[in-house]
């Protein structure tokens, strides 16, 4: 499906209204029933009670696995994960009905000024880094594009593969929808803005993107890299014409040398529950972050080692 795509779900005044009117509706919900939100009256503490956290779709299955962990490790805790868009996870925390939110970028001036104004404090973690590839078709001769390039195509609409080396045909972008954090990213990295205005194809999630890329040779995708499958190419990519190109892989999204490496944040209010405190450090420990590395991103708390194999020595 071809369409105009804007990258602008809310606009500033409109989302803090919608922050500082969650903020409102949670006071009131907790006012008039207590125990609306959690009615399970375990004790609150690092391994007792009860936690609801609301995390992105792509995440959200290493979320589980994680609360599954620490359940087990402590029978008394019971954990809830709620699939949530970003800005809708943090409403939810603004509204407390949920405790945590696992969102896929940095906290947005927006959440931070309605939190000032509400007298919130909110604190956030780094949880696990991801790069965002940006893909193509296999055929594609071209292997590499700078921010620039991805600029003019991301703003210009007509632009041709011929001016990176590739076909004289247009480059047709497929986007996600501007509510994923992906595509919001996207766009403050190399837009430096809010919104994306192009001739796009419109894809729900990183499955449709890689399909859809796979199928239509002049496309240009972006996905997650715990997304990647056979089927498309990679580009390597620099932050300005001229600077080196950096190849994706797990050890340039950990030392953040690959320009499009997003963090995950774990955020909360201060103070918030026990029991948060208790997840958070587990998440961030070493066999919480390998929950992090199973689900085929990169730990962000805890050192890594990476080993290179030498190429084999030829016999003869």
């Amino acid at each position: 499906m071809n369409v105009c795509l804007t990258l602008r779900p809310f606009g500033f005044e409109q989302y803090r209204a919608v922050l500082l009117g969650a903020v409102l509706l949670g006071g009131l919900t907790a006012g008039c029933a207590p125990d609306a939100t959690h009615r399970d009256r375990r004790e609150d503490t690092l391994t007792s009670g009860v936690l609801t956290i609301a995390a992105e779709p792509d995440v959200a299955p290493v979320l589980v696995a994680s609360a599954q962990a620490f359940e087990r490790l402590y029978p008394e805790a019971s954990i809830r994960v709620l699939v949530r868009s970003s800005r809708d996870a943090m409403a939810d925390v603004f509204a407390n009905r949920a405790d945590l939110a696992v969102i896929g970028r940095e906290t947005e001036m927006v959440e931070r000024q309605a939190a000032t104004e509400a007298r919130i404090d909110m604190e956030a973690y780094r949880w696990a880094r991801d790069g965002v590839a940006v893909i193509t078709h296999p055929t594609n001769p071209v292997n590499q594009l700078s921010f620039d390039d991805l600029r003019e195509i991301l703003t210009v609409g007509e632009t041709s593969w011929g001016e990176f080396g590739g076909p004289d045909r247009r480059v047709v972008p497929v986007i996600e929808p501007p509510t994923r954090s992906l595509t919001q990213y996207v766009a403050r990295q190399i837009l430096e803005r809010e919104d994306i205005l192009t001739a796009a194809m419109l894809a729900d999630d990183d499955s449709a993107v890689i399909a859809q890329v796979a199928r239509v040779p002049d496309a240009l995708g972006f996905v997650s890299q715990s997304s990647l499958r056979p089927g498309v190419k990679v580009l390597a990519v620099s932050r300005a014409r001229g600077l080196p190109y950096v190849e994706l892989d797990a050890e340039t999204v950990y030392r953040k040398d690959y320009p499009l490496t997003r963090s995950y944040n774990l955020v909360t209010r201060v103070p918030g529950l026990k029991l948060g405190q208790g997840f958070v450090t587990f998440a961030l420990s070493e066999p919480g972050q390998r929950f992090v590395r199973d689900g085929h991103r990169v730990p962000a708390s805890v050192p890594v080692r990476f080993t290179r194999r030498l190429p084999t020595a030829s016999s003869h």
